[in-house]
């Protein structure tokens, strides 16, 4: 019954977001053309180029399609669950503002892909799982506006049957306002429904070549289906050319079972960010953040409070640095706690290859509900062997300090050979390690499994 509220609640969100969105928008409407090019800041039609239909591949450095100059940097937002930016380029499944973004098809066998009612723990014997996942969006630019809405949804079949209870969705609701040149309010939603993490085409640890940045994504097995309702809002001021202050306000939802128990967790909180650009290739931030974290059972309410500095540099156009430390402090009703919180980034590039590293301490959920401080690292590296053939391998690291203690691991690597300038075939092979004594929380022992599938992209880069 509650799951039916919180699901309610989440849309009834995403619609008021949605109907927000399309008021501050409306006057947009009225002057948006009938042509189907991308549009400058302006709202004239970016004239045609030359490229518009050919897409050349460099061989003397790894590097991806650039932004599109025609859309404002306030304007560009992230696909759901990575890092690369959401394209405004029309795709060939298109009707109006409405694509099919991705489609995703692989067949995987090996242990650890079934439970074991008895003793509900993964199952050791050999079983196949085939999962389709596709992503549709809706996205329109505006004068000074622009509107996404991304659905991901991903159906598994567990030896020849369907599953619902392993299937999972994203639905998010990104948007963006420009009321002036140095000012802009940014607004996302993004609702959320896991079950099963099956390391298959992608990696748990994803990066974009172009803008740099990283996105990790949870890998650890829970029991029982991991709910998320994100909803967050960013008015940002560009006092100079070199100064950008932010102020951040969100209003967060969780769902997943602690000891045994069913438990929600609401997270309100706000942040506050100074960036400055000491050059065009080094930056430095200051940052407060506030959060209140309430759970219905099993976990006290937490306060959170943290200070932080960051730096980014890029040196000889193929490194680039991100790095933050800080200071956290966690209070609850009978104690405070201090701890060092921080991050640290640095992605390679080289002739044919690149590599990546990305690590952080924060308060951040890996996919399940806790009121401790987490630890994560990864690392990634892909290769281009041909201007077709493609090969990576990640692996990573995660640890929590609840009081049972859970940790995990995965590595695992991929072949990819391009079919077609859209189509693309792979093979992967993966394997998660879990331990901890928080067995009624997190599923233990480990997963291997090889993966055979199908990619089509309606925007594919030249990463690897």
């Amino acid at each position: 019954m509650k799951d039916a509220t919180m699901r309610q609640v989440a849309v009834c969100v995403s619609v008021a977001l949605f109907v927000v969105a399309l008021l501050i928008s409306a006057p947009a409407w009225a002057q948006q053309g009938s042509s189907s090019k991308p549009r400058t800041a302006s709202g004239q039609a970016e004239p045609a180029s030359p490229d518009d239909n050919n897409t050349q591949e460099s061989s003397s450095q790894a590097s991806a399609t650039a932004p599109e100059s025609t859309i404002p940097a306030p304007l560009q937002m992230h696909q759901v669950g990575k890092a690369s930016l959401l394209s405004h380029d029309r795709s060939p499944l298109q009707l109006g503002p409405v694509y099919i973004n991705s489609a995703w098809y692989f067949f995987a066998v090996g242990n650890g892909l079934k439970i074991d009612p008895k003793s509900n723990q993964l199952s050791a014997g050999t079983n196949t799982v085939s999962v389709v996942q596709t992503s549709i969006v809706f996205d329109h630019l505006f004068r000074r506006d622009r509107l996404a809405l991304q659905y991901q949804p991903r159906l598994a079949i567990l030896n020849g049957q369907v599953q619902r209870d392993l299937s999972s969705y994203a639905l998010a609701l990104n948007g963006s306002h420009m009321f002036s040149p140095r000012w802009n309010l940014a607004y996302s939603n993004t609702y959320g429904s896991t079950r099963n993490r099956l390391l298959y085409g992608d990696s748990y640890f994803n990066v974009d070549l172009v803008t740099t940045d990283t996105f990790q994504t949870p890998f650890l097995e829970t029991r029982e289906r991991f709910i998320s309702n994100y909803s967050d809002a960013t008015l940002s001021y560009q006092m100079t050319a070199r100064d950008k202050f932010s102020l951040e306000s969100r209003l967060n939802y969780t769902r997943s079972t602690f000891l045994s128990a069913p438990t929600n967790s609401y997270t309100y909180g706000a942040s506050f960010k100074w960036d400055r650009s000491l050059s065009p290739t080094r930056g430095f931030g200051l940052a407060y953040v506030w959060e209140k974290r309430q759970f219905s059972r099993a976990l006290t309410n937490t306060d959170y409070q943290s200070i932080g500095a960051g730096f980014t540099q890029q040196i000889a156009r193929t490194w680039h640095l991100r790095a933050g430390v800080g200071a956290g402090t966690a209070a609850d009703r009978s104690l405070r706690e201090w701890t060092l919180t921080g991050s640290f980034s640095v992605l390679k590039t080289f002739r044919k290859s690149y590599a990546a590293v990305n690590a952080y301490r924060s308060n951040e959920f890996g996919g399940f509900v806790t009121n401790r401080w987490t630890d994560r690292a990864d690392a990634y590296y892909g290769m281009r062997l041909t201007r077709r053939w493609g090969l990576g391998a990640s692996g990573g690291y995660y640890h929590v300090g609840l009081p049972e203690r859970v940790s995990g691991t995965y590595a695992g690597g991929q072949a990819s050979y391009q079919l077609l300038r859209r189509v693309s075939t792979f093979v992967s092979f993966g394997h998660k390690w879990q331990a901890g004594r928080a067995t009624d929380l997190l599923f233990t022992g480990g997963r291997s499994y090889f993966a055979i599938g199908l990619r089509w992209d309606a925007h594919p880069d030249s990463a690897y």
